[in-house]
């Protein structure tokens, strides 16, 4: 079968335009990722001043109980945003979907001072919590968006590496965020000037996505001749064939994508959730010392899952590189939080050192999540991301529910009770990267 090739005679032989839909669709989700963390670090400044008997004093905005329900409100928002996807995707189109999703986040950003400025209890923290849930939309669209962009305008050599960089919106995130927000909650301009430093640009990062992406390059103005056929060399057979509903479930190999997902949504997500007020409560660190610390895994991260996905792509075969991205990265988290149960606070170095070796290995597993799905099912990846993107978020929406049950004082100098988190996640990690690891090289 010949692929028909329409485009234009490419200007000064620029090939690149898919390096330009690359970078701009990295910038929408790395923005997006920014407003979806950024409470995680603000809660901790997020203050108001109270006078009792004549005595004024500064106390927290919110109880734990209820940081924790702004933390769920997120992946609520995420978990509900999954099921429309495919038929949004179907209907409209990935374009207007994604930049919907995106809209919906840029917005809920820049809603969280307004409601706080404007608003008394408890409706500020009735419109924080509806402001978060629309914010969570975006998140369940991101997997769907790495697998999608990649497979659409990479080229098959390229596409482990356009995934790697697409899967730094997640350590970029928090590099852009973490430290932002620890040295403006210290400012002058205080936490509310965050969230408008990070929503106004959401929305013009995505209404520019919608305005400059097509969903194939054949369908883009200026897209050349000589790039689309380099595209599209070799993935002519992969558009083939009729799908069977949801009998790919009964695939023990997709079964086992679940099992990471599982794995991933406690590695990563419970210090993405509660990192900062961990780093900042149980080993004192102040606000700006927590951005610095918070951050610099995710500074690691970017330049391995960049480095990494090009060793995937050029030296190593496939069952090799889904083992590094998917397995070995799990247990080397595994190990990280295992340490981090026996190490007390009196330790701060050690404990920001395993904080630093968890966290710098998430974005391979992210990677290694989405490659893994194409891999035993191309034909339904798109799917398999999705239902792994509700799984995820609803275990990472029953977190902070799981994590105050344990520990009932967050204060606590001592740090008394993450031990028991930690080891938890530490055993489920290893179970989670052992059937991932069975499950790749039992597959012919």
């Amino acid at each position: 079968m010949t692929a028909v090739i329409i485009g234009i005679n490419c200007p000064r032989n620029f090939r690149g335009l898919r390096f330009v839909i690359l970078a701009l669709s990295t910038l929408c989700l790395t923005f997006g990722m920014c407003g979806s963390v950024v409470l995680h670090m603000t809660v901790i400044c997020m203050r108001e001043e109270t006078t009792i008997n004549g005595t004024s004093f500064s106390a927290p905005l919110f109880s734990f109980a209820e940081e924790g329900w702004l933390f769920s409100a997120l992946y609520l928002g995420t978990l509900l945003g999954t099921i429309p996807i495919g038929h949004l995707c179907a209907l409209v189109g990935f374009r207007r979907t994604f930049t919907a999703y995106g809209i919906l986040n840029g917005l809920g950003t820049v809603a969280v001072p307004l409601a706080a400025e404007f608003l008394t209890k408890p409706f500020t923290f009735m419109a924080i919590f509806g402001a978060r849930f629309f914010q969570g939309f975006y998140l369940s669209m991101s997997l769907v968006a790495m697998e999608t962009i990649s497979k659409n305008w990479s080229t098959l050599k390229e596409m482990t590496l356009f995934m790697s960089i697409l899967s730094i919106n997640f350590q970029l995130g928090r590099i852009i965020t973490m430290p932002l927000s620890g040295f403006l909650c210290d400012s002058s301009f205080g936490w509310p000037s965050v969230y408008y430093f990070l929503g106004i640009p959401t929305l013009f990062a995505f209404s520019l996505f919608c305005l400059f992406y097509r969903e194939t390059p054949s369908q883009h103005k200026l897209a050349c001749a000589a790039e689309i056929e380099r595209i599209q060399s070799g993935k002519i057979e992969m558009t083939r064939g009729h799908r069977k509903g949801f009998k790919f479930l009964a695939n023990w190999h997709v079964l086992s994508l679940f099992g990471v997902g599982i794995g991933i949504a406690f590695g990563a997500h419970t210090f993405s959730l509660y990192g900062p007020i961990y780093l900042h409560n149980s080993i004192g660190l102040d606000m700006h010392q927590t951005g610095l610390v918070v951050a610099l895994p995710f500074v690691i991260s970017t330049f391995l899952a960049i480095a990494v996905g090009r060793l995937c792509d050029r030296l190593i075969g496939t069952k090799a590189a889904l083992v590094l991205l998917t397995c070995v990265s799990q247990y080397g988290m595994a190990i990280g939080y295992a340490l981090l149960a026996f190490i007390t606070p009196s330790n701060p170095l050690l404990i920001q050192s395993m904080y630093v070796l968890i966290m710098s290995l998430v974005g391979l597993c992210t990677i290694g999540l989405v490659k893994q799905a194409r891999w035993v099912d191309a034909e339904n990846a798109q799917t398999i991301n999705s239902i792994n993107t509700a799984i995820i978020y609803i275990i990472v929406m029953l977190i902070p529910e799981f994590v105050t049950l344990i520990i009932p004082n967050p204060d606590d100098p001592k740090g008394r009770g993450w031990n028991i988190v930690f080891l938890f996640i530490a055993v489920l990690q290893t179970l989670s990267a052992a059937i991932s690891h069975i499950s790749i090289m039992r597959k012919k």
